[in-house]
């Protein structure tokens, strides 16, 4: 009988040698492994996992554990590992396999072939509870091991008895690679049957424990490496359920999950504990403490991770007014107020706030920080357009957050700002649309409140392209056209210089433009400020949306 779906899993690390695993795949941060786990005591400093020990820690745990043979090394590089396979599968766990093939042996693969074929508990390719994946040797050198012919030979021989029992590549065994191609190493060509693998692998900083430069500098041809991740405040969940994923190492102990590379987080040994303490004992407390109160002393690798998100309880509701409820405060705002801005907050501003990268911007904790304060100013005069469940207007569909992202995002905001429940949020689309949709209420609000005002612009786009959308600029700005922020230094002062010199400082310096907002609000500057957007690329013939690609000849009937 095929046994109940795992509710918890366990990795197991079979060797932690010297230098690490033999493998040394570039997105795998095995020199943070090693350096931390040589500085053990030499009692705890166990190299291999002896099958007696291994048995030990495996008769604690209960069969709803899916024992996970992947670890932070190569299983087979351990001479029991096949025992050790066969002992879990046996009494009965759901058991997967991930193995680059190094270090194995023809009886190595006897036994997995032998489990393919199981009646009832069979590897699959297909099913994510019990995979047995093979990943090979790619085209970029992402696992740069040496090709020898005993790997060839041990590689040749699980696909002919793969063949000869009737075994689908594909179906009982998945192949993977990390080159974006799917492209296999040619050293394999002769030994594989086909050139590339149709299989997406998405590398990870794991935790930011990889060296991002050196990542990209040896790994071009990786797919989907974004780099590692910043901090990540407030109350933080974990979106993988890698609390009740735990990795075993040689000497027993417990440490937290498979983005533990630096061994930062033990919540036991599972030689001297017992299971249920893992999940319940000091260890784990410290962490999910932690998790939940940022202000606790200690670090934790959960706050940069990657798989750090945010729950959302319900408490509020985050709904934007849509485009006409927008512009109507925007003309009452600019047509008696002194001191108004508009402030438009995009998805790039939401990752880095979250502590990520985003594609214009690097991640820093000074920026993090910067756009935290711009977004959480409490004033009616300083409008926050965002994209949250904004209505349709006249029947078309707006940008808008996607469901999926909703949730997460919603949870940020409620963990991260104490006063988000008096967030009023107005569509961050109105210019974008009006310019395009509703021409003649475009050319009146920019007659009225931008083209007569005397201007400071902020920005790349080049001054005689600008000046073709707004009007005369008297005072420019340049910045960089990307990572703006990072060189702040060099031209904001040029904004304080002119600043007290105009009615409209127009940024479009993507989210350096709400740094910029945030720090004139604080300064107590009277004037109006409103953010453009990405249509003034369009007016300097950048296509850096695509939404405007096909759009220049309607934006150009409103130019100047």
């Amino acid at each position: 009988m095929w046994p109940p779906r795992h509710k918890t899993q366990l990795e197991v690390t079979v060797n932690i040698a010297h230098k690490g695993c033999a493998v040394a795949c570039i997105v795998c941060p095995q020199d943070k492994l090693s350096k931390t786990y040589n500085l053990y005591p030499e009692k705890e400093l166990i190299r291999d996992l002896s099958f007696e020990d291994f048995k030990t820690v495996i008769d604690k745990v209960p069969l709803t554990t899916r024992i996970d043979f992947s670890g932070y090394t190569e299983p087979f590089l351990n001479k029991d590992c096949a025992k050790m396979i066969k002992y879990v599968h046996d009494r009965g766990h759901t058991v997967s396999v991930y193995t680059t093939l190094v270090g194995a042996k023809k009886s190595d693969i006897d036994l997995l072939i032998e489990i393919c074929k199981h009646p009832t508990r069979p590897f699959s390719a297909f099913d994510q509870e019990n995979p047995l994946c093979i990943h090979l040797p790619d085209e970029g050198g992402v696992m740069p091991v040496k090709i020898t012919p005993k790997y060839k030979n041990v590689l040749k021989y699980l696909l002919s008895e793969a063949q000869k029992n009737n075994l689908g590549l594909g179906s009982h065994i998945r192949f993977m690679t990390m080159d974006k191609k799917g492209l296999l190493s040619k050293e394999i060509l002769d030994v594989f049957p086909t050139n590339q693998i149709p299989f997406e692998f998405k590398a990870i900083s794991r935790a930011s424990n990889l060296n991002d430069t050196e990542v990209m500098k040896q790994a071009p041809s990786m797919t989907n490496y974004e780099g590692g991740v910043g901090y990540k405040s407030g109350n933080i969940i974990c979106k993988s359920n890698s609390l009740t994923s735990n990795v075993l190492i040689p000497n027993g102990d417990i440490q937290l999950c498979c983005m533990d590379y630096g061994l930062e987080a033990k919540i036991g040994n599972l030689l001297e504990d017992d299971y249920e303490t893992l999940h319940n004992g000091d260890g784990m407390k410290y962490i999910t403490d932690r998790m939940t109160d940022d202000t606790l002393d200690g670090e934790i690798i959960c706050r940069r991770c990657e798989n750090a998100g945010y729950e959302f309880s319900g408490e509020f509701e985050m709904k934007t007014k849509d485009i006409q409820e927008t512009l109507n405060y925007l003309y009452e705002k600019l047509g008696s107020e002194k001191q108004v801005f508009y402030s438009r907050f995009g998805d790039g501003d939401f990752e880095i706030m979250k502590g990520k990268r985003e594609l214009l911007h690097k991640y820093s904790p000074e920026l993090q920080q910067e756009l935290k304060d711009s977004f959480e100013i409490l004033d009616d005069n300083y409008i926050r357009g965002v994209m949250f469940n904004e209505p349709t207007y006249n029947g078309r569909e707006l940008v808008h957050q996607p469901p999926e992202t909703y949730n997460e995002l919603a949870g940020f905001i409620q963990n991260n700002f104490k006063e988000h429940k008096q967030f009023k949020f107005y569509s961050h689309v109105l210019l974008t649309y009006i310019i395009i949709h509703e021409q003649e209420i475009f050319q009146d609000f920019m007659n009225n409140f931008i083209r007569p005002k005397k201007k400071l612009f902020i920005g790349s786009v080049k001054k005689s392209s600008i000046e073709r959308l707004v009007g005369k600029v008297d005072y420019y700005v340049e910045t960089p056209s990307k990572d703006a922020y990072y060189h702040i230094d060099e031209w904001w002062p040029k904004v304080l210089d002119f600043v007290d010199e105009v009615d409209l400082v127009l940024p479009a310096v993507g989210m350096a433009g709400r740094v910029i907002q945030k720090r004139l609000w604080k300064l107590n500057k009277k004037v109006h400020s409103i953010e453009l957007g990405s249509m003034v690329d369009t007016v300097d013939d950048l296509k850096t949306r695509s939404w405007m690609v096909d759009k220049k000849d309607i934006i150009n009937k409103v130019l100047i």
